[in-house]
């Protein structure tokens, strides 16, 4: 009996000791984290990080008319779906040509004084410069959004009847991002 109370008191010893280095201990942790919103990229339709818009020849008499409106269709792709109560929105930026008053609103200003461009989406609706605008066309409950934004870029003048002829340019530049 008095080896087994040695082996006994040996183990419970043992426990002792053992259980003595596996004390609890507090330990500080810090957490860092990044959040980043979904990236969206846009491009023509084929790819290419510039698109143009050729009126071709258009008549001082067809400005503010039907002969006067080209298609501006872009693609974008976003890295991420619509983050919670976010939608897909696009901004139009005013480059060479700043903006012009059009309707009681602004458009896109050019190099020939008097002519802007009016942008407006697949509705209809007008799509200012500096504005923050729904984008559609594009699946934003999908893990990684992409689709075709067609717009419309018609030629516009609140002074038609002296608007001089000749060549122009402007240029914008589109962001869509989640707001």
């Amino acid at each position: 009996m008095n080896r087994n109370y040695q082996q006994v008191a040996g183990v419970i010893a043992g426990m002792l000791l053992f259980s003595g280095s596996l004390r609890a201990a507090d330990i500080p942790v810090t957490i860092t984290v990044t959040v980043l919103e979904p990236v969206c990229t846009v491009t023509d339709l084929s790819g290419n990080s510039r698109t143009e818009v050729d009126f071709g020849t258009v008549p001082v008499t067809g400005v503010n008319g039907a002969a006067a409106i080209r298609d501006l269709d872009m693609r974008v792709s976003c890295d991420g779906a619509a983050p919670s109560g976010k939608t897909l929105k696009m901004q139009v930026s005013a480059g060479a040509g700043g903006t012009i008053s059009y309707g009681g609103g602004r458009v896109l200003g050019t190099s020939l004084s008097g002519l802007g461009i009016r942008l407006t989406d697949s509705a209809g609706q007008a799509v200012p410069p500096g504005s923050w605008t729904a984008v559609t066309g594009v699946t934003t409950p999908a893990d990684a959004p992409t689709g075709a934004v067609k717009l419309k870029a018609g030629l516009v003048s609140e002074t038609v009847s002296t608007l001089k002829g000749g060549d122009f340019t402007s240029s914008a530049s589109v962001v869509m991002a989640y707001q």
